[in-house]
């Protein structure tokens, strides 16, 4: 079922379910008013939903020991100067309220901590969905994305929903580091690096990732999620190239 739920002290609540509802009131519930149509009818997927296979998430061992670097996680505690920061600022009353839409001090520290204006940078629930805006704004039908294969599974399943096409380049088989002459020279409406790579490890130095840049006429984005793990990034080349798009988390 679908509804939304407009909340008054007028209608009590009631029970839904499949294959029909219950006027039986749900117990300590609040009251609301909603307006509903079944599923069944109702749900019409685009055939691209319908054929493409879902994202399937890399797994994750939930037995102790394991130090699961794909998902970034710090093995150790917060240093205590954060934990000491995170209770006097999370307070409930902070809780209780809707946060700024625009992330304005987030984007204001991250500013004066990479070097980057506040008004380029955009904070996102995680880099997935940063990517995924990133795809709608560029991509829709029969656009072409171009990307490094094998590379983080996602950009298949954003790229599918928006019905582009993937042109999905093998990395260069006598040198992993090199940029392949065909990624470089490919026309696509968007290409995509995942530097570090994922699940691969493999690093692309600052000075190909420069050569794709002045090779190509398209928006390029740097996926920078493991970047930590490397010796450097790309943010030097933000000012130099305004069609660089990077992604952190």
């Amino acid at each position: 079922m679908l509804w939304d739920m407009d909340w008054t002290s007028e209608v009590n609540s009631e029970i839904w379910t499949k294959s029909g509802f219950s006027r039986t009131p749900m117990a300590g519930a609040p009251k609301f008013s909603r307006r509903w149509e079944r599923s069944e009818e109702m749900l019409a997927f685009r055939e691209v939903v319908k054929r493409m296979e879902g994202y399937v998430p890399g797994e994750q061992p939930q037995e102790k020991g394991f130090i699961k670097l794909n998902t970034n996680e710090n093995p150790y505690s917060p240093p205590p100067e954060v934990l000491k920061a995170l209770r006097e600022k999370v307070t409930p009353e902070r809780l209780a309220l809707y946060p700024p839409p625009l992330s304005d001090q987030l984007r204001f520290k991250l500013s004066e901590v990479y070097g980057v204006p506040s008004n380029q940078i955009i904070v996102g629930n995680g880099s997935d969905e940063l990517l995924n805006i990133i795809f709608r704004a560029f991509l829709g039908y029969r656009s072409r994305v171009a990307y490094l294969y094998p590379t983080y599974t996602l950009y298949r399943t954003l790229a599918t929903i928006q019905e582009a096409e993937c042109l999905e380049i093998p990395f260069h088989e006598e040198n992993f580091q090199e940029l392949p002459s065909r990624f470089l020279a490919e026309e696509a409406d968007l290409k995509i690096v995942c530097n570090p790579n994922s699940p691969t490890g493999i690093f692309i130095a600052t000075k190909e990732i420069e050569k794709l840049l002045q090779a190509s006429r398209c928006p390029i984005v740097l996926d920078e999620a493991y970047v930590d793990f490397a010796e450097e990034n790309a943010l030097p080349l933000l000012s130099k190239y305004p069609q660089l798009i990077i992604v952190r988390t």
